[in-house]
């Protein structure tokens, strides 16, 4: 294994380059991409446990609170 791939650089040297660039460009992406991700859910999660309310409405159904939108109207404050 080691062998073949002192071939492939001795003989395609750029392109091999090229291959471990694009490799890490991407796995550096993703890592990027993973943090956001889970930034965005602890976000998410202070917010809904830094309301300092005593009592937090939902609606029913609701399974991610990423993309759904409330239909809870928004004067029943005082319904509550």
């Amino acid at each position: 294994m080691f062998v073949m791939a002192l071939r492939q650089i001795r003989f395609e040297g750029g392109r091999m380059l090229f291959v471990c660039l694009a490799i890490a460009a991407s796995l550096a992406l993703i890592l990027v991409l993973e943090d956001f991700q889970q930034g965005l859910f602890a976000q998410l999660h202070n917010v809904v446990t830094n309301r300092g309310g005593q009592l937090i409405v939902t609606q029913a159904g609701v399974r991610n609170f990423v993309a759904s939108r409330s239909v809870l109207p928004q004067m029943s404050r005082a319904q509550i």
